[in-house]
């Protein structure tokens, strides 16, 4: 008898590869923006001791085919738009910054506003965190970070970006919110990488609180791949 699920695992897995392949593979002498604003050890196990991150569950990686599949539907949306309108966008495209060894993929720029977009999908638990009447978009600050370094990496290359904007997506309920990110965050990721430069160039950075990891959350098996090697994080001093 077919098994639909296991099929469809199995699918997700192989287009995680395909990604991997046409991404990354080759590519893992750089930092990656999307751990901008994390753990520093985070970016030492993966950019200089290059340890492998371990599988994710198969409800993770569902979870996880999800978020592509909004990703790409909406910036399917905004290119169909473009291409009406007669606008300039970068969409899914590749940015470095060489000068602080960093590489990403950004979501989207409308470049006649100058405004630069990260699509994020979240449960209803992050949802309540960021915009409940006691959330904060502070619970978002690595996501800002990720963002300023997309930003930076615009004004390195001599444009001036004018609005930085979060766009999130309820996994629960499909709400969408858009969250306006401050350009200082362009300074901020900025600051961010120079200190894991600074820091590697001691070996791995020590644990502590505030940079590895920034967040006590991150030192966790469901949010750390390099928990065991790290030996713990946090829980590992106690």
């Amino acid at each position: 008898m077919i098994d639909l699920f296991e099929i469809y695992d199995e699918y997700i897995l192989d287009k995680r590869d395909e990604n991997y392949e046409k991404r990354y593979e080759g590519n893992d002498d750089w930092l990656h923006a999307s751990g901008a604003g994390m753990c520093v050890r985070k970016h030492y196990y993966a950019y200089v001791e290059k340890l492998p991150a371990p599988d994710k569950d198969a409800n993770t990686m569902r979870l996880f085919r999800l978020g592509d599949l909004v990703h790409t539907d909406m910036q399917k949306a905004l290119q169909l738009h473009a291409d009406e309108n007669n606008l300039e966008v970068y969409i899914e495209t590749e940015i470095t910054i060489p000068r602080l060894n960093v590489r990403s993929f950004i979501d989207a720029l409308i470049v006649k506003d100058g405004a630069l977009y990260d699509i994020k999908t979240c449960n209803q638990y992050k949802w309540q965190s960021l915009f409940s009447k006691h959330g904060s978009l502070d619970n978002a600050r690595n996501y800002m970070v990720q963002l300023g370094t997309y930003g930076l990496y615009f004004r390195d290359n001599g444009m001036d970006i004018k609005k930085m904007s979060l766009l999130f997506y309820n996994k629960n309920d499909s709400r969408v919110k858009e969250a306006k990110v401050s350009r200082t965050y362009i300074d901020t990721a900025e600051r961010y990488w120079k200190k894991v430069e600074e820091l590697f160039k001691d070996g791995l950075p020590p644990i502590q609180p505030g940079l590895a990891p920034v967040i006590d959350w991150e030192c966790s098996k469901k949010y750390c791949s390099y928990f065991k090697p790290c030996g713990g994080g946090l829980k590992g001093l106690k």
